[in-house]
């Protein structure tokens, strides 16, 4: 069913001009502003990911280690420090001028 004529034109309404500039967002150019804060958010987002591929940790393959914050015991006057119970009625070694006397 097709609508009759009249009814069918579109009815062009006279343009009001309220005074106020408003921008027309579909057929605008980029403003230098826009430029601006677009170019800032690149250059930040690069500098973000060349530190992130600078600063990259070395790891290394196969099972973690433990580490431990205890020091071995250190040999000394060429001996080996004594491993267990053997070493348990010995009298305590002596170094500086304790041991010059």
């Amino acid at each position: 069913m097709s609508l009759p004529e009249s009814e069918n034109t579109q009815i062009d309404r006279p343009i009001e001009d309220s005074g106020i500039h408003v921008r027309d967002t579909e057929r605008a150019s980029i403003t230098t502003w826009q430029v601006f804060i677009t170019s800032l958010l690149v250059i930040a987002i690069l500098c973000v990911f060349f530190y992130g591929l600078t600063e990259q940790r070395v790891e290394v393959a196969g099972a973690p280690q433990q580490q431990s914050n205890i020091a071995a015991p250190v040999a000394q006057n060429g001996q080996k420090p004594a491993a267990g119970p053997a070493n348990v009625g010995a009298p305590p070694t002596t170094t500086g001028a304790a041991a010059a006397k």
